[in-house]
């Protein structure tokens, strides 16, 4: 037998009832509040429309007078590349403290699950594994370029700088972001 399908017992036990037609309601006062909801609704809609213009200007205004657009303005690009420089040294730093929550981590989870023996084998290993690679990566940090995190300085760190020998191409670099000399000049000037 179908499990969709009523048995004749099921029929007889279901009651019907009969519902009188919903007629629409005709009342004065209902249809006050109609219309003046629809006053309300109406004068909202060009009260908006005047806002939105309104916000537009305003927007315009901002974009032409207040904030005007700084694409070669030097201080834009400085602030710029001092943000990156942030991002990419806390990114570092925020990996060298994840190391050390994961060896924590791990650590804590020998300790509930091993015997004694075995987790301190275990620690002593974990532990110089960790020593070594956050020396390094703290060693890196320090050599890193206080002005491009992607850059090694390594000479602040050695007491000298190893300058280019000027005698050579008589002076003339091509640099295109650097103030150039020719020797000459540099010795003669008063």
């Amino acid at each position: 037998m179908d499990k969709n399908v009523l048995s004749p017992e099921q029929l007889k036990t279901l009651q019907v009832f009969q519902y009188d037609q919903i007629n629409r309601v005709t009342d004065a006062s209902l249809n006050q509040a109609n219309a003046h909801f629809d006053t309300v609704i109406t004068n909202l809609s060009e009260k908006n429309t005047i806002l939105q213009k309104n916000a537009t200007t305003l927007q315009n205004l901002l974009d032409a007078v207040i904030l005007p657009k700084q694409e070669g303005n030097p201080e834009l690009v400085e602030h710029i590349k001092w943000n990156t420089y942030y991002y990419k040294k806390y990114t570092y730093q925020t990996h060298v403290m994840l190391v050390l929550l994961f060896m924590c981590i791990v650590i804590n989870l020998l300790h509930n699950s091993v015997s004694q023996m075995v987790f301190v084998a275990a620690t002593g290993f974990i532990l110089s594994i960790a020593f070594v690679y956050i020396g390094y990566i703290m060693w890196d940090l320090l050599f890193r370029d206080h002005a491009n995190f992607d850059e090694y300085n390594f000479y602040n760190y050695i007491g000298e700088h190893v300058m280019q020998n000027k005698h050579e191409n008589d002076g003339a670099i091509d640099a295109s972001n650097c103030v150039i000399r020719k020797i000459e000049d540099f010795y003669n000037t008063p």
